[in-house]
């Protein structure tokens, strides 16, 4: 242990971070971070006041829209095929947007113009270079069917890994590092090559992204409970509660899959960076970060995620409970037949509402967030299956992120001690 840290003093007492990237930071922080801030706090108070306003009107008993009857199982098979691609396409559309803002947000400050421009990804070059992607490995055909399987099942993680991938290419194809790689440590060990201090920009745009981004996908959410509030309080018959409700079922299957692999990747997986200098020896830096995200923030981005997949399933149960209510409350006897299905007098849900107010189901999410790992039946598969879901993802973001968190060590180099000494002074004094 004691050779890695000489080896991380080494490669960076000789190399500070630059003044290049102290003024980035405080202009990220002046600008876009105050800015997304402010939407992340108003999109939360604004659903906090229609989940009052909901429980001030009183709304209950709400009859949302019903599905058509048809006449056919082939006429129910394409209807539910054509909405569930409907559904999955504009939420890529969304999901896409909001990385796309967060990673703009970020170049705008700290891409320059210099270089070869002809170098650039533009956002239009996106699709044919994933086309080529796969046109090249089409002949691995478990590779390809599995490249699918994630853009299909989390379009989220996908965007983020792609955008956080291209800082990188980005910084290199407009050649923003022109190092002299003679006299100063270079990393060796990725495809693309760039010096500690150009990784030190790297580093800090991947920390925005991910902050940005984690607090956009909160926005996203808050103003999907927001809507679906409106809806049911002042248009409940409109078709848009069933649009809504897909959507959301969408969300939470393609976000847990990325909070999941996400956390577990920061907690669990240790990176590994290989720097040289000139001809001289070899650097092994361990447990290797590729943004400068401190504990603090790492927690900060687990307790967003939480409230984010809290909101998430307080809608998601309230709308369960209003489209499918008539199936909470059968009974199945063993054989499941329709003939041996009864109404139950005192079924399951109602020991937890009673009353179907918004207020209930917000309780009961906090409920299972917080360690309700009871199974119980609760008489419609897809309200278990979520109590199941919401109880792992609560125990991946309590128990492996934050409780993890505790425990990591948030000591820094001196390097990094001076650059925030000189930055949240300068912030200060602003």
């Amino acid at each position: 242990m004691g050779n890695l840290i000489e080896h991380y003093k080494e490669v960076y007492e000789e190399n500070p971070i630059r003044r290049s990237d102290e003024l980035s930071y405080i202009k990220m922080k002046d600008t876009y971070e105050s800015f997304y801030r402010k939407i992340k706090f108003g999109s939360i108070i604004v659903f906090a006041i229609l989940v009052l306003l909901h429980i001030y009107l009183n709304k209950e008993n709400i009859l949302l829209f019903e599905l058509p009857i048809f006449n056919s199982f082939l006429d129910m098979f394409t209807y539910k095929i054509i909405g569930y691609l409907i559904v999955a396409c504009f939420y890529v559309v969304v999901t896409f947007l909001l990385h796309l803002i967060a990673y703009k947000s970020i170049i705008k400050i700290y891409i320059t113009t210099k270089g070869n421009q002809n170098n650039k990804i533009n956002n239009r070059e996106f699709l044919r270079l994933k086309l080529v992607g796969v046109v090249s490995n089409f002949k691995r055909l478990f590779f390809f069917c599995w490249r699918v399987f994630n853009w299909v099942v989390s379009p989220d993680y996908e965007f983020a890994k792609h955008y956080k991938n291209r800082f990188k290419e980005l910084y290199y194809k407009n050649k923003e590092c022109q190092c002299d790689k003679r006299k100063i440590y270079t990393n060796t060990i990725d495809d693309i090559e760039l010096c500690i201090q150009c990784y030190d920009t790297v580093r800090f745009m991947n920390k925005f992204f991910i902050k940005f981004s984690n607090w956009l996908n909160l926005v996203t959410t808050s103003i999907l409970g927001s809507i679906t509030l409106i809806l049911t309080m002042f248009y409940p018959n409109n078709f848009l509660i069933s649009f809504l409700f897909a959507l959301i079922i969408y969300r939470i299957i393609s976000r847990s899959f990325e909070i999941i692999i996400a956390f577990y990747q920061d907690v669990v997986h240790v990176n590994a960076r290989i720097f040289i200098k000139g001809f001289g020896g070899k650097k092994y830096l361990h447990a290797w970060k590729n943004s400068f995200i401190r504990k603090p923030m790492r927690i900060s981005l687990a307790v967003h995620s939480l409230l984010e997949i809290l909101i998430l399933f307080t809608i998601v149960y309230f709308l369960i409970f209003n489209l499918f209510g008539s199936e909470l409350l059968i009974s199945d006897s063993i054989d499941y037949s329709i003939e041996n299905q009864q109404i139950v007098e005192n079924p399951v849900i109602e020991n937890y509402i009673t009353q179907n107010k918004i207020y209930e189901f917000l309780l009961y999410a906090i409920s299972v967030t917080f360690f309700n790992v009871s199974y119980v039946n609760y008489g419609y598969w897809l309200w278990t299956l979520l109590h199941v879901w919401q109880v792992f993802l609560s125990i991946v973001l309590i128990i492996l992120s934050i409780a993890a968190y505790l425990g990591f060590s948030d000591e820094v180099y001196e390097r990094e001690r001076n650059f925030y000494n000189k930055v949240l002074h300068e912030l200060k004094k602003e």
